[in-house]
């Protein structure tokens, strides 16, 4: 299943569902530039995505680079698969990077 991204009830709130990987990592990017653009912060509800790998992972950390001081981005209810990603590749978290289960 290829990646789905979906805005929520607010500015700066989507939902990713299906697989990121390198295939996705563009739509997610231009979909985080444009949440962006609200000012507000970035929050992100991976609850219904079955696959990440490193490159999605990647524009997740660029986000957090690129915050402006808008706050942490927020990962929300990240599904199995994504959170075995985050618990290998950052296994003490990132600055800036907030998980919510």
């Amino acid at each position: 299943m290829l990646l789905e991204i979906i805005e929520l009830d607010g500015p700066g709130h989507l939902r990713l569902k299906g697989e990121l990987d390198l295939s996705g990592e563009d739509a997610l990017t231009a979909a985080i530039e444009t949440a962006r653009a609200s000012e507000g912060q970035l929050r992100l509800d991976l609850s219904e995505l079955t696959f990440m790998d490193s490159s999605g992972l990647r524009v997740i950390l660029r986000a957090v680079l690129s915050s402006n001081g808008s706050g942490p981005v927020v990962l929300e209810r990240p599904s199995s698969a994504v959170r075995r990603l985050l618990d290998v590749a950052l296994p003490t978290g990132a600055p800036g990077l907030e998980v919510r289960e």
